[in-house]
């Protein structure tokens, strides 16, 4: 799995999951058009065909990486409210789970 920015940290301890790579090597500055390349390069060698974003980012920025790495997108809120339904943590963390869930089980 590839994660766009580090705030999945906290997610990858607690289900033991990891973001092999990072679109933003360093959170909140726009990646290079070389680390992209090396980016790409990666996921198709390595099968990384799933990407973690959070809702917030720009979804055409991040379609544009998945749609060049032949992953499936999962863009998820990151906190309760952020979409109908979620109203807590709980909630939020179950959206998280079914819809990477979905992503793997759709490769």
């Amino acid at each position: 799995m590839i994660c766009y920015h580090k705030n999945w940290a906290y997610f990858e301890d607690r289900f033991d999951v990891t973001c092999a790579e990072y679109v933003e090597s360093k959170p909140g500055i726009a990646p290079t058009p070389g680390h992209v390349a090396r980016l790409l390069q990666r996921m198709q060698a390595d099968e990384l065909n799933v990407l973690l974003a959070a809702s917030y980012f720009d979804r055409d920025k991040v379609e544009a990486v998945a749609r060049r790495g032949n992953a499936v997108l999962v863009q998820v809120p990151l906190s309760p409210g952020a979409r109908d339904g979620i109203d807590d943590y709980l909630a939020l963390v179950d959206v998280w789970v079914s819809e990477l869930a979905a992503a793997f089980h759709s490769r």
